[in-house]
């Protein structure tokens, strides 16, 4: 496979007028050139599809989308829909790359690679954090997950390289019904059918969290409940079809879902609406027991939180619940 192949860089815009020169220009002054550069403008208001029309002008690799709002996942959808390239990346509308980050990614995708990932650094304001040197590595899908902090670099599209014949062929989409951690169902979906995966220790994403950015809004039950389902059969699902035997990463993919199914509990002590009795009922649809045993622990509260699940002392992990609700 030569090193010169077509790029699809897809980049969902919502407004973003005060950050979406830097990342259009960033991506313009790439080191490799043969690149699509696909701008879908979700709906803004505050010009920034303007902006991108603009550009669409002044350069022929750069193509305009502009649709209703109807979220990221299916801006990005939009882009896939369009996008013509033999790789797929993805760009976030705020965020800014080195002029190096394409070509790094292709150089590591080899015949029988499917999927590159780097990592990246994290702007906010005068903050700046850039990741510690890895070790570059070629292997079976296991190589992402060895601990928890390279498993959460796998969260996200950006910083990474896909090919969009298996997008297409196993008919891979953004959830539009996931309103938080889509990114993940995407990402790992795409796993179950890659071959061999490399990892690049180059760091040429720059993710920059500003002033007005999403939020991680809590939904209600029911919209929280699906997407915890969801993640438990994914990675099952994914552990079976890659025969992952290791039982550290087996735990650490299931972190993953523990994060799901916390936000589904949170979406109950959230309401004020649900009684005791229905507060169990709701509970119950959770694996509780395989919560208390994946469950991620960094502080006391989710100490405290794990302690109890795993005794089964639901009742009184509900009162802690409620008792903290009210203070």
């Amino acid at each position: 496979m030569g090193n010169d192949a077509l790029v699809s860089v897809i980049v969902p815009v919502y407004n973003v007028v005060d950050y979406l020169h830097r990342t259009i220009d960033s991506l313009l002054a790439q080191t490799y050139c043969n690149f699509e550069l696909l701008l879908v403008d979700d709906g803004s208001t505050d010009g920034s599809g303007e902006i991108c029309d603009s550009y669409e002008k002044k350069d022929c690799r750069v193509k305009v989308f502009h649709k209703q709002n109807g979220g990221v996942s299916s801006a990005r959808n939009c882009g896939l829909n369009n996008a013509v390239g033999e790789y797929v990346c993805f760009v976030d509308s705020d965020d800014w790359v080195k002029e190096d980050y394409i070509r790094d990614l292709v150089s590591d995708m080899h015949d029988d690679v499917d999927f590159v990932m780097s990592d990246f650094m994290y702007t906010s304001g005068s903050y700046e954090y850039i990741p510690l040197a890895k070790d570059a590595k070629v292997g079976t899908v296991e190589i992402l997950f060895p601990n928890r902090g390279m498993l959460r670099t796998c969260y996200s599209p950006y910083g990474k390289l896909f090919r969009r014949r298996l997008i297409i062929d196993n008919l891979i989409k953004y959830d539009t019904a996931i309103h938080n951690g889509e990114d993940r169902f995407f990402v790992f979906t795409y796993l179950l059918y890659v071959n061999k995966v490399a990892f690049s220790p180059a760091v040429n994403y720059c993710y920059c969290r500003r002033p007005g950015s999403l939020i991680s809004k809590l939904y209600d039950f029911e919209r929280e409940y699906y997407p915890y389902e969801k993640s438990l059969e994914l990675v099952k699902c994914l552990v079976e079809k890659k025969g992952i035997t290791d039982a550290a990463i087996v735990a650490n993919l299931n972190t993953m879902v523990c994060d799901f199914a916390n936000r589904a509990i949170n979406a109950i002590y959230h309401s004020s609406d649900f009684r005791y009795a229905m507060r169990m009922k709701l509970l119950k649809r959770i694996d509780l027991r395989f919560l208390g045993r994946y469950m991620y622990a960094g502080n006391f509260k989710e100490k405290i939180t794990k302690w109890l699940i795993a005794c089964r002392l639901y009742w009184l992990y509900d009162m802690f619940r409620t008792l903290r609700r009210k203070i």
